[in-house]
């Protein structure tokens, strides 16, 4: 898949794809041992947080208001009641996709892929903070304002964390209850 041949056209060199192998190994991994899932998250973290400046300088127009729509279903779906967290990933996906680093987005998209298969609940108290936080992530962009996206971004750092820190413990005591029967 490194070389691609077409007629007419001749041979190109395509761009991998590294979100697959690391999908597979990390999913193995992470199901052995699914507090890995915060290491996981951790890396997300550094990479949209090293983004920030890039993120800041290169957003275009149509790229923020790409954004902003997905804010905008977020909230629309918090007034239903109900998860939102196809719009939330969208959102970082697109927020990423301004760096136009092909890595990146695929390592990105691979802890989305990742983070689905855990199934960790994403419909919780507070996420109305969650929506007003991407919001402010939009906002950010748009004033290029580096320290508040920043900051923006470790509170989901965090909101995440316990997203998954509950959800073990949720599954762990499920997990003891049906031993105990």
């Amino acid at each position: 898949g490194v070389i691609s041949a077409r007629q007419g056209s001749g041979r190109t060199i395509c761009t991998p794809d590294v979100s697959a192998p690391a999908i597979n190994i990390w999913l193995l991994y992470i199901r052995a041992n699914p507090m890995r899932l915060l290491d996981l998250l951790e890396l997300r973290n550094m990479l949209e947080l090293s983004s920030v400046d890039r993120v800041i300088s290169e957003a275009t127009v149509e790229q923020i208001r790409a954004m902003l729509i997905q804010v905008l279903k977020m909230r629309e779906r918090l007034q239903q009641k109900q998860s939102f967290g196809k719009y939330d990933r969208e959102f970082h996906r697109l927020m990423i996709s301004t760096v136009q680093n092909v890595f990146l987005s695929q390592l990105m998209d691979a802890f989305w892929v990742i983070y689905n298969e855990a199934h960790i609940e994403s419909y919780h108290e507070g996420l109305d903070a969650v929506v007003d936080r991407h919001e402010g992530m939009v906002n950010a962009i748009i004033r290029k304002d580096k320290e508040m996206l920043s900051r923006l971004l470790m509170e989901e750092l965090i909101d995440a964390r316990n997203q998954i820190v509950m959800s073990l413990l949720n599954e762990s005591t499920l997990d003891l209850k049906i031993r105990k029967v």
